[in-house]
């Protein structure tokens, strides 16, 4: 069954789509379904790399953040992490150790920064239950 969607896009998104693709539709319907293939990837790469308490202080990181998938990458995870130790103690709260989460960090590509910035954001945007143990789950 296919549902109709009425939405806004602003105008560069609405360039890009028309620049990629045949159609707005097919750029939409591609982008969309392409998106949870790719998430679903990302997850995969990213599952035992962090501990569940770097995990824990990455979440926490994210609570009330907007996330801009135009700024998410590596450099951007990696100061967000290092403004929330220096300031809040963010990742020694949870019992990590802020060096190590830094070292993952630098290993990332800018791709795997983007869904972990993602995950950790939608935690907190996501409709349901925020159950720490089950996002955990996902990814330790």
């Amino acid at each position: 069954m296919k549902k109709s969607v009425n939405t806004y896009l602003d105008e560069s998104t609405m360039k890009a789509i028309s620049a990629t693709f045949e159609t707005t539709y097919q750029g939409l319907r591609l982008t969309t379904e392409s998106f949870f293939v790719l998430r679903n990837y990302a997850q995969k790469e990213l599952r035992g790399l962090f501990t569940g308490e770097e995990l824990s202080a990455l979440v926490n990181m994210f609570n009330a953040t907007m996330f801009e998938p135009g700024l998410a990458s590596a450099q951007v995870l990696k100061a967000t992490i290092e403004d929330a130790q220096r300031y809040e103690g963010a990742v020694s709260l949870f019992d990590a150790d802020p060096e190590s989460l830094l070292a993952k960090i630098d290993m990332l590509s800018d791709n795997l920064a983007f869904w972990i910035m993602f995950e950790c954001n939608n935690f907190w945007y996501s409709p349901g239950e925020r159950d720490l143990e089950e996002f955990l789950k996902r990814f330790v």
